[in-house]
């Protein structure tokens, strides 16, 4: 069997075969840069929306922690909000903890604290974390004090 012979086509790269033509690299990154234009607004709310969230998470966090302190030292305990210095603090905690900047939150029924029972029964309430164009909810239940973020 004879081996094959590969030639070099050296007429290719004056014949512009060879690569792409600088139009050809422009309209592909026009077609990029749109794209990266168009779904750079959807992205932009994601730190925002993250957050929300994330405050949102932490304040019901907070909520279980007071309601489990509550049940195990078998006496009242609280989160209260203080609006003016934008911050909360539970009652078994050392120092209040303050809100980002960005960000505020309302109790409703409106009132500056969450109480919980022994029993594990608390005042009930949702607070409103929002940053103006975002916002998350967490509900506290009277009855059982469970504590939902939606």
């Amino acid at each position: 069997m004879k081996p094959r012979r590969f030639q070099i086509d050296t007429q290719a790269a004056s014949r512009g075969d060879g690569g792409y033509t600088l139009i050809e690299l422009v309209v592909v990154l026009a077609i990029l840069a749109a794209g990266a234009a168009l779904s750079f607004p959807r992205l932009s709310g994601t730190n925002a929306r993250a957050t929300v969230q994330s405050t949102a998470q932490l304040l019901a966090t907070e909520l279980r922690a007071t309601r489990n302190a509550a049940r195990v030292s078998n006496t009242t305990q609280s989160l209260t909000f203080n609006v003016a210095s934008h911050s909360y603090q539970a009652s078994a905690a050392a120092r209040a903890r303050a809100l980002p900047s960005r960000l505020t939150a309302s109790l409703d029924p409106s009132g500056d604290a969450i109480v919980f029972l022994p029993d594990g029964s608390s005042s009930g309430g949702v607070i409103t974390v929002s940053d103006g164009r975002q916002a998350a909810t967490v509900a506290v239940d009277w009855l059982t004090g469970r504590t939902v973020v939606k």
